[in-house]
């Protein structure tokens, strides 16, 4: 029984420590994803200017 809890718990950090890995990951990508973004921008503008 006591084994069970405690696989729990660390089932449960586990699960805990994926989540914060993955939702880094997301914001990692998304921010990654908005600097391409204003860089496409920034070229548009520079090509624009000519």
């Amino acid at each position: 029984m006591l084994n069970r809890i405690l696989f729990q718990s660390r089932l449960s950090e586990c699960m805990d420590e994926r989540a914060s890995v993955e939702n880094a990951l997301k914001a990692y990508a998304e921010g990654f994803d908005y600097s391409r973004k204003s860089v496409d921008i920034a070229t548009e503008v520079h090509c624009a200017s000519y």
